[in-house]
């Protein structure tokens, strides 16, 4: 009977290791060019935040990932005063709708568990609402 249980336990195995490969990247991110959104010369210390966040938060979905789905989605995160998540609006689809799925659920996922954003006093958004364009880019292999 430990046959069963250890061609499971290989198929199992291949599985994950195909799917090792896979990776979430937010390589680009950019505000949005949106009137009245400001820039800012902390534009490095944001990045690094908002990469810092899809590094412990974002999924490949398995299935996607299975079947070679790729591509880079964008998303519109509007954020309150206090640099707390108000919501996130897909922007452009990557033409997969895991992906896209995905990439919206990220943003849900921080914003339920109450991801804030520390905004510099010398920033020019400090104190008022923003969006931010980020672009997430699912990577097979």
């Amino acid at each position: 009977m430990t046959r069963p249980r250890l061609l499971l336990g290989a198929v199992a195995c291949l599985l994950v290791a195909a799917c090792a490969m896979c990776d979430v990247q937010s390589l680009h991110t950019s505000w949005s060019p949106r009137p009245g959104n400001p820039t800012s010369p902390n534009e490095a210390y944001w990045n690094s935040q908002v990469s810092g966040y899809i590094s412990q938060t974002a999924r490949y979905p398995l299935a996607a990932c299975r079947a070679g789905q790729q591509g880079s989605v964008a998303i519109d995160i509007f954020f309150t005063a206090r640099g707390e998540i108000d919501r996130a609006t897909l922007a452009r689809s990557s033409g997969f709708p895991l992906l896209d799925a995905e990439a919206l659920a990220t943003w849900e996922r921080l914003k339920d568990n109450g991801a804030k954003f520390d905004i510099p006093k010398d920033d020019p958004r400090a104190g008022n609402s923003f969006v931010f364009r980020l672009t997430m880019n699912f990577r097979n292999g």
